[in-house]
């Protein structure tokens, strides 16, 4: 559910929901790893 969340914020980001797309992707990624580690 982490990753699923982060990927959606990225999505709304990358799409014009936000001021740094590339922030936003950055961010997704990270969030997306540290889920990976923790096994969520």
């Amino acid at each position: 559910a982490v990753a699923l969340r982060a990927v959606a914020a990225a999505d709304a980001g990358v799409k014009g929901g936000g001021d740094d797309p590339e922030y936003a992707l950055e961010k997704a990624v990270v969030v997306v790893a540290r889920a990976a580690r923790a096994g969520r």
